[in-house]
């Protein structure tokens, strides 16, 4: 969450505006090239979101929930595995290159 105040309908309005807006610039606009096109496309829907955004920010930061139950712990048998990926990959390139 880059915009805290943002509101869900400017996350809407940008997946439609999105599409909507590129058809446009393919259809209109076919001397450009598509890196010109989609850099543009990009650009306005960053604008009509931030549109969006300035004049109906959300009164109150969304917060993301905190899970303090989960313990974010590894393994061993994790980190064991890892190595042992880590090892065959070297073992491949020993071997085959």
């Amino acid at each position: 969450m880059l915009v805290e105040t943002a509101p869900g309908s400017a996350g809407v309005a940008g997946l439609v505006a999105g599409p909507a807006i590129y058809h446009l610039f393919q259809t209109y606009a076919q001397e450009l090239h598509f890196l010109v096109h989609a850099t543009l496309t990009f650009s306005l829907v960053l604008a009509v979101m931030g549109f969006i955004t300035l004049v109906w920010p959300l009164s109150e930061p969304r917060r993301l929930p905190e899970r303090t139950d989960l313990t974010l712990e590894t393994a061993p048998v994790v980190k064991l595995a890892g190595l042992a990926v880590i090892a065959g990959v070297a073992l491949f390139f020993l071997v085959f290159w």
